[in-house]
């Protein structure tokens, strides 16, 4: 029997969307919500929504990173069990202690799947090259960073980045268990359908799109 996993994933939220927003939280109320990051203009969004987590992007203040300690939500360097789904995050203040910590630390073995949230792209996915003035560049955390973060989890893996530097969503296998998704900083609401038994991912919907 197949399974599927919603997840929305939040992704800058500035006072023009904030509204927007809100009304998409209610609609959504009972999904599992990931945040990249870029929260501060809309903090009461966390407050909508049953099941959220988030890790802050590198325009953060420490405010942000207080509300989510607060609330419990905050993900970096550490893994929270939700519904037999292992949920953990990279941040962008400080991202190799949020991986050394991720690798160190034991995981749930119940887990059907596990979600790696990420305020940076990997640079190990194709998903992560991009073309500036006529040349081919990789963004993203370093190689053998992304590759020590393939190590990471149980069941199916998903790795879910956010990046001001990519332009499209792009889905990449980075192995038979391991998918990566990117998403842009144009996109402030994404909705992910994810088949957990078949191992792929079924559709991806913008809920919300920046100005």
């Amino acid at each position: 029997m197949s399974k599927t996993v919603d997840i929305v994933v939040i992704n800058s939220l500035n006072v023009s969307v904030c509204e927007d927003a809100l009304k998409i939280a209610e609609e959504f109320r009972n999904v599992l919500h990931l945040i990249c990051g870029g929260l501060g203009e809309c903090l009461e969004y966390v407050d909508l929504v049953d099941r959220v987590y988030g890790v802050p992007n590198v325009y953060d203040d420490d405010h942000i990173i207080k509300e989510f300690k607060k609330r419990n939500i905050f993900v970096s360097g550490r893994w929270v069990t939700v519904d037999g789904i292992c949920i953990t995050g990279i941040d962008s203040k400080n991202p190799m202690q949020s991986v050394n910590k991720i690798l160190t630390q034991s995981i749930d073995n119940q887990c059907e799947m596990s979600l790696v949230l990420s305020a940076y792209p990997m640079a190990i996915s194709k998903c992560s090259k991009i073309n500036f003035r006529g040349r081919g560049l990789t963004v993203g955390l370093p190689i053998e960073v992304s590759k020590m973060m393939l190590s990471v989890g149980k069941g199916l893996r998903i790795i879910i980045a956010c990046s001001e530097y990519l332009q499209n969503f792009c889905i990449d296998r980075l192995g038979d268990d391991i998918l990566y998704i990117s998403i842009p900083n144009s996109i402030n609401i994404s909705l992910i359908s994810v088949d957990v038994s078949k191992r792929i991912v079924l559709d991806i919907r913008v809920l919300k799109e920046g100005p």
